[in-house]
């Protein structure tokens, strides 16, 4: 197995963290269903022969960029290294659970770390080669594509904990990162995720789901909008290690979809005859609207530093 490298290895780990609340909302609210139940993506034999890790950040579009990979049979992009997606790796890959003794103690920790919640739950450090093995044999595409959805955190977490590297990761490995500009508006959707719990709204959705009426919290969105602007470390972290990664712009996403699909798959050099359209729709509405006005009136010193 390839080794990571000391300068990439400094750099997960001295970047700053997110705040404890943020940890464990997405925590909770991204892992989702069993991403390792059901049949596989295909019948690929192979180790695969090329990976895309979309280099997340929160409410950029990157769900949307992954359901467009997934529909090309291009991977099945998840958060596979998503602390609840990897606690349930016990019984979706047949990994060994810890013995009563270890689970004392991750108890123990977790009554002294309330930002270690998670422990309880995940797999052995020893366990991640088989872990990522599994995730590749049931996910690659087939073309022979794995695809992996990652945030800056989890990278970090994954690393500290596990000794994860993307080297570890098979194929060449090719990076997107999916990007926004206006970090208010950015600052607005999360918050508005966080509190209705309603992080995605598939487009053949028969009725409107029932999720708790979101209330503006200024000191909600500050905390958020600060956290966003100080957790992407993704364009440092490319930076230093001489990473080209293709960019999607999520105004960029919104304005042409398809155009801005279509030169993702290029860039990729992945050039598909159509692009399909989106499962998931856009959820912004009003209430967004409202409250981008209202942080940017109370705010103004802040929201200048994105118009």
């Amino acid at each position: 197995m390839r080794e990571l490298a000391p300068s990439l290895r400094t750099t997960i780990r001295t970047a700053p963290r997110p705040a404890r609340s943020v940890l464990r909302s997405t925590a909770r609210a991204r892992a989702g269903p069993s991403v390792l139940s059901g049949p596989p993506a295909s019948q690929w034999q192979r180790p695969p022969a090329m990976s895309i890790v979309n280099a997340a950040t929160p409410r950029t579009g990157s769900t949307v960029i992954g359901d467009v990979l997934a529909q090309l049979g291009l991977g099945r992009p998840a958060e596979f290294l998503n602390k609840g997606v990897m606690g349930r790796a016990h019984d979706d890959v047949g990994l060994p659970r810890p013995g009563p003794g270890e689970r004392r103690r991750r108890l123990f920790r977790r009554a002294l770390l309330r930002d270690r919640w998670w422990v309880l739950h995940t797999i052995e450090p020893e366990s991640l080669p088989e872990y990522l093995e599994a995730v590749t044999a049931h996910t690659t595409g087939p073309s022979g594509v794995f695809s992996l959805k990652l945030h800056w955190q989890q990278l970090q977490e994954t690393n500290e904990r596990y000794g994860f590297d993307p080297l570890m990761l098979p194929g060449p490995v090719r990076w997107v990162h999916c990007t926004r500009r206006d970090r208010v508006a950015q600052a607005v959707s999360f918050a508005k995720a966080i509190q209705t719990g309603q992080w995605q709204r598939r487009s053949d959705a028969c009725a409107p789901v029932l999720a708790p009426t979101p209330t503006y919290r200024d000191e909600q969105i500050v905390h958020l909008y600060e956290h966003l602007g100080a957790s992407d470390q993704w364009p440092q972290f490319f930076a230093t290690h001489d990473i080209e990664p293709v960019t999607v712009v999520f105004e960029d996403l919104v304005e042409d979809f398809e155009s801005t699909a279509r030169q993702l798959l290029i860039e990729l050099g992945l050039p598909q005859p159509s692009v399909p359209e989106p499962h998931l729709r856009r959820q912004s509405d009003d209430v967004d609207d409202e409250w981008i006005a209202e942080f940017r009136r109370r705010h103004p010193s802040m929201a200048a530093d994105h118009d």
